[in-house]
């Protein structure tokens, strides 16, 4: 079969790529992105799959829809796409609006729970039209699928829960020297890191509210944010109002997640809005143990409360993660096998082996 991905991004995709590798040894790969040529286009072409990009700039938005719709119909047509897996919700209205017009299968793939809702988007024209008339969607988990056919209305048929897994091949390898500058350049006792896009919903400032309440205990703790978004001044102002600015650090977007998150001692994940946290994966593949919300995303479904994770209550963030860090980091032997727990767990459920065989039985076939 020829099958293509289809996004607005142009960003390395770990999920997409470990997807594309793992369907490449029956099928031949193409990849279509709403942008410019980037990271993501130079690795699918490193592997050997055909590559291609449609910008276009129009500041009426039903004429951008027209060309990004007539450009994906000429695309599929003229590589003879058998399969399409549409990524991210601007891409996914515009499949979903081609669909009908193409012998390609078109398979929406959903990242998110209740980000729409919680960003306000849902009851837009786009986001209801693409899950009315998609007729295969794809959920990275079953909450997510749950939450849609009771919140959203939708079929349950159409919805197939299959876990965001991916080729750990793909994962940089910790660089010792990267460590040590790190550990160097943000000396404390403790360190805590969150990684997430800096956004409401991801809730960063309660990380710096927790690193506040340890500070006023006698810790010597700080706190390392990655990642970028529109909270970043709203950040910068709070840090500022509790002169943390000194033990509060916010780097931006980096490419060595892994070594940050080596030279941590806890990941720290105040969000109430996920599906599939990559970010948990990644602290599991450094032995990060991990403080998350419970009752978020697929969490409760593979983390175990004090056996290879710590799950708290939202509402009560701070107050629980601070009893936890009291309790737990005079135990480093402790922590280490709890970490190693969630790596062992993350390395099965969520490989990439594992979920091929799911798309290629329920899409792939003839």
């Amino acid at each position: 079969m020829r099958i293509a991905f289809y996004t607005p991004l142009n960003a390395g995709s770990r999920d997409i790529e470990s997807q594309a590798l793992a369907f490449a040894g029956k099928h031949r790969i193409f990849l279509l992105t709403q942008s410019q040529p980037g990271p993501l286009h130079d690795r699918f072409r490193a592997h050997g799959f055909f590559t291609a990009s449609h910008t276009f700039s129009f500041g009426q938005p039903h004429l951008l829809l027209f060309f990004r719709w007539a450009a994906f119909l000429f695309f599929c047509w003229r590589h003879r796409i058998d399969i399409v897996y549409s990524h991210l919700e601007p891409s996914n209205f515009v499949a979903v609006c081609a669909q009908f017009f193409v012998p390609a299968k078109v398979v929406v793939c959903r990242h998110h729970m209740d980000y729409a809702r919680l960003k306000g988007f849902d009851q837009s024209f786009s986001y209801g039209f693409t899950y009315r008339w998609a007729n295969q969607i794809v959920v990275v988990s079953e909450r997510t699928r749950q939450y849609m056919i009771a919140e959203e209305k939708i079929p349950a048929h159409k919805i197939l829960a299959i876990p965001l897994a991916y080729d750990y091949r793909l994962f940089d390898h910790v660089n010792p020297c990267a460590v040590e500058t790190i550990t160097q350049t943000y000396p404390a006792v403790l360190r805590l890191l969150t990684v997430c896009r800096l956004t409401e919903p991801k809730r960063p400032e309660v990380s710096v509210r927790l690193v506040r309440e340890l500070r006023d205990n006698g810790w010597d703790a700080n706190l390392i944010i990655l990642g970028e978004g529109e909270q970043r001044q709203a950040l910068t102002d709070q840090i500022s109002e509790l002169g943390l600015e000194s033990c509060v650090f916010l780097p931006g977007h980096v490419t060595n997640v892994l070594d940050f998150m080596a030279a941590s001692h806890f990941l720290v994940h105040p969000s109430v809005s996920e599906s599939s946290c990559i970010s948990t994966k990644e602290a599991a593949l450094a032995e990060l143990p991990v403080i998350v919300c419970r009752g978020v995303g697929d969490f409760d479904d593979f983390l175990v409360h004090e056996t290879n994770a710590f799950l708290v209550s939202t509402d009560r963030f701070v107050e629980e993660s601070a009893l936890i860090l009291n309790r737990w980091f005079s135990q480093p032997h402790a922590l280490k096998a709890i970490a190693k727990s969630l790596k062992e767990l993350t390395l099965t459920q969520f490989n990439i082996i594992h979920t091929a065989d799911i798309y290629e039985q329920k899409f792939h076939q003839p």
